[in-house]
Protein backbone atom coordinates (compact mmCIF):
# COMPACT_ATOMS: atom_id res chain seq x y z
CA UNK A 1 0.00 0.00 0.00
CA UNK A 2 0.91 3.48 0.06
CA UNK A 3 3.31 4.78 2.49
CA UNK A 4 1.40 7.79 4.15
CA UNK A 5 -0.74 4.81 4.95
CA UNK A 6 1.50 3.80 7.45
CA UNK A 7 0.81 7.25 9.42
CA UNK A 8 -1.95 6.09 11.86
CA UNK A 9 -2.55 9.70 12.74
CA UNK A 10 -3.03 10.34 8.89
CA UNK A 11 -5.71 7.31 8.40
CA UNK A 12 -7.84 8.12 11.71
CA UNK A 13 -8.34 11.53 10.29
CA UNK A 14 -8.93 10.24 7.11
CA UNK A 15 -11.69 7.91 7.71
CA UNK A 16 -13.00 9.61 10.41
CA UNK A 17 -13.88 12.66 8.06
CA UNK A 18 -15.18 9.96 4.95
CA UNK A 19 -17.12 7.61 6.79
CA UNK A 20 -18.40 10.36 9.97
CA UNK A 21 -17.35 7.82 12.44
CA UNK A 22 -16.59 9.12 16.37
CA UNK A 23 -12.83 9.45 17.04
CA UNK A 24 -12.77 7.38 19.47
CA UNK A 25 -14.42 4.60 17.52
CA UNK A 26 -11.35 4.75 14.78
CA UNK A 27 -8.68 5.16 17.19
CA UNK A 28 -9.62 2.13 19.00
CA UNK A 29 -8.73 0.13 15.38
CA UNK A 30 -5.33 -1.59 15.04
CA UNK A 31 -3.21 0.00 12.04
CA UNK A 32 -3.69 -3.49 9.87
CA UNK A 33 -7.64 -3.03 10.07
CA UNK A 34 -7.27 1.04 9.69
CA UNK A 35 -5.06 -0.30 6.30
CA UNK A 36 -7.44 -2.78 5.31
CA UNK A 37 -10.79 -0.22 5.86
CA UNK A 38 -8.24 2.56 3.77
CA UNK A 39 -8.29 0.01 0.57
CA UNK A 40 -11.27 0.23 0.54
CA UNK A 41 -12.40 3.34 0.59
CA UNK A 42 -9.56 3.96 -1.97
CA UNK A 43 -10.76 0.92 -4.03
CA UNK A 44 -14.27 2.26 -4.13
CA UNK A 45 -15.92 0.23 -2.27
CA UNK A 46 -18.82 1.33 0.00
CA UNK A 47 -18.16 1.26 4.08
CA UNK A 48 -20.91 1.06 6.55
CA UNK A 49 -21.61 0.72 10.04
CA UNK A 50 -24.40 -1.19 12.07
CA UNK A 51 -25.59 -2.92 15.32
CA UNK A 52 -25.67 -6.30 16.05
CA UNK A 53 -28.10 -7.02 18.90
CA UNK A 54 -29.07 -11.26 20.61
CA UNK A 55 -32.47 -12.19 20.81
CA UNK A 56 -31.30 -15.27 22.89
CA UNK A 57 -31.51 -17.52 19.60
CA UNK A 58 -30.47 -15.49 17.05
CA UNK A 59 -28.34 -12.04 16.53
CA UNK A 60 -30.08 -9.41 14.44
CA UNK A 61 -28.59 -6.18 12.42
CA UNK A 62 -30.72 -3.50 10.65
CA UNK A 63 -29.04 -3.72 7.29
CA UNK A 64 -27.97 0.33 6.91
CA UNK A 65 -30.67 2.19 4.57
CA UNK A 66 -27.69 3.55 1.88
CA UNK A 67 -27.28 -0.13 1.32
CA UNK A 68 -31.24 -1.46 0.79
CA UNK A 69 -31.87 1.50 -1.57
CA UNK A 70 -27.83 0.76 -3.54
CA UNK A 71 -28.74 -2.79 -4.20
CA UNK A 72 -32.45 -2.31 -4.26
CA UNK A 73 -33.25 -4.98 -0.93
CA UNK A 74 -36.67 -5.11 -0.13
CA UNK A 75 -39.21 -7.06 2.19
CA UNK A 76 -39.08 -10.63 1.55
CA UNK A 77 -35.31 -10.65 -0.39
CA UNK A 78 -33.33 -13.19 0.70
CA UNK A 79 -29.82 -14.02 0.98
CA UNK A 80 -27.33 -16.82 1.78
CA UNK A 81 -24.20 -16.57 4.34
CA UNK A 82 -20.87 -17.97 4.65
CA UNK A 83 -17.90 -17.98 6.89
CA UNK A 84 -14.24 -17.10 7.21
CA UNK A 85 -13.22 -18.28 10.78
CA UNK A 86 -9.85 -16.98 9.77
CA UNK A 87 -10.26 -13.58 9.33
CA UNK A 88 -13.68 -13.39 11.30
CA UNK A 89 -15.86 -12.20 8.48
CA UNK A 90 -19.39 -12.91 7.45
CA UNK A 91 -20.39 -12.71 4.25
CA UNK A 92 -23.81 -12.33 3.27
CA UNK A 93 -24.81 -13.47 -0.20
CA UNK A 94 -28.49 -11.45 -1.36
CA UNK A 95 -29.77 -14.40 -3.83
CA UNK A 96 -33.32 -15.65 -4.90
CA UNK A 97 -32.73 -18.85 -3.31
CA UNK A 98 -31.70 -17.61 0.12
CA UNK A 99 -32.33 -19.92 3.52
CA UNK A 100 -32.68 -16.25 5.03
CA UNK A 101 -34.87 -13.47 4.39
CA UNK A 102 -34.97 -9.60 5.43
CA UNK A 103 -37.85 -8.58 7.29
CA UNK A 104 -40.07 -5.47 6.52
CA UNK A 105 -38.30 -3.09 8.61
CA UNK A 106 -34.69 -4.22 6.47
CA UNK A 107 -33.70 -6.56 9.63
CA UNK A 108 -32.08 -9.38 8.92
CA UNK A 109 -32.07 -11.98 11.67
CA UNK A 110 -28.50 -14.77 11.56
CA UNK A 111 -27.60 -17.88 13.79
CA UNK A 112 -26.23 -17.35 17.27
CA UNK A 113 -23.99 -19.55 16.47
CA UNK A 114 -21.86 -16.58 14.59
CA UNK A 115 -21.25 -15.14 17.89
CA UNK A 116 -20.47 -18.60 19.28
CA UNK A 117 -17.77 -19.50 16.77
CA UNK A 118 -16.64 -15.41 17.22
CA UNK A 119 -17.19 -14.41 14.39
CA UNK A 120 -19.45 -11.68 14.99
CA UNK A 121 -19.87 -10.67 18.67
CA UNK A 122 -23.24 -10.00 19.85
CA UNK A 123 -24.30 -6.35 21.08
CA UNK A 124 -21.39 -4.74 18.78
CA UNK A 125 -20.97 -3.03 16.39
CA UNK A 126 -19.85 -4.48 12.67
CA UNK A 127 -18.21 -3.15 9.72
CA UNK A 128 -20.03 -3.61 6.64
CA UNK A 129 -18.71 -3.26 2.93
CA UNK A 130 -20.10 -3.79 -0.16
CA UNK A 131 -19.19 -5.89 -3.34
CA UNK A 132 -21.72 -6.03 -5.90
CA UNK A 133 -24.51 -8.09 -4.56
CA UNK A 134 -21.92 -9.19 -1.22
CA UNK A 135 -22.25 -7.62 2.18
CA UNK A 136 -18.88 -8.10 4.15
CA UNK A 137 -19.41 -8.09 7.98
CA UNK A 138 -16.69 -7.89 9.98
CA UNK A 139 -17.34 -6.86 14.04
CA UNK A 140 -15.17 -3.56 15.83
CA UNK A 141 -14.13 -5.72 18.52
CA UNK A 142 -12.05 -7.87 16.18
CA UNK A 143 -10.57 -4.57 14.37
CA UNK A 144 -8.75 -3.71 17.49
Amino acid sequence: MYAVADNKEFLVNTLKESLNWSESIVKSFSLDSLKGIYGHLLNRNPVYKAKVTNHKYKLSMVIPKKIREELGITYGDRFNIKLNLDKKELYIYITEEGKYKVNDRGIIYLPILLAEKKVIKDKDDVMITVNKNKLTLKSFSYLQ
